[in-house]
């Protein structure tokens, strides 16, 4: 029989968690404003972080975390959960795009925003009109990227286990 979890809450249990060495890798999902300085802590404590997408509420602080973790010389691993590039379907379909007009030429999206003016979630910190495209923007950018099969700088891909 297995021993009851501890459970662990607020900001103590926070650094509990980051404290402890039988905890190698913590996972960061979180409203998006919160995102870097959470990864940035379990980055500074040695954690392993797998962290939603997108990683950080501006350019800025994503850089400071990208800073931090290259500081780490690979000793620890950082990714972002974004699974597109890992998809059967994207891979197969980045290879014959590849093969037959040897990348991407454009893309464009359309975006659809379902806000109607003076919904609550509109100026929430964590939603709103502005972020919602921005993330419609990085899935493009995410698409584009799986498409041309070109990274300057790969941070960590997942290691499937035995089973697939």
């Amino acid at each position: 029989m297995r021993p009851a979890p501890e459970v662990l809450a607020g900001e103590d249990g926070l650094q509990t968690v980051l404290n402890r060495d039988d905890i190698s890798a913590v996972t960061v999902v979180l409203p998006i404003y919160l995102q870097a300085g959470y990864s940035l802590r379990a980055i500074k404590a040695g954690k392993h972080v797998l962290s939603e997408k997108p990683i950080a509420g501006s350019t800025e602080e994503a850089e400071s975390v990208i800073r931090e973790w290259k500081e780490t010389s690979g000793s620890i691993h950082y990714c972002i959960a974004e699974n597109y590039r890992f998809e059967k379907a994207f891979r197969e379909a980045a290879s014959g795009v590849k093969e037959v007009c040897g990348g991407v030429i454009s893309a464009s999206i359309t975006a659809f925003v379902p806000f109607p003016e003076g919904s609550k979630y509109e100026s929430t910190q964590w939603y709103g009109k502005l972020l919602f495209l921005r993330v419609a923007l990085l899935s493009l950018a995410d698409l584009v990227f799986v498409f041309t099969c070109m990274q300057e700088e790969r941070l960590e891909t997942p290691r499937r286990g035995p089973s697939g």
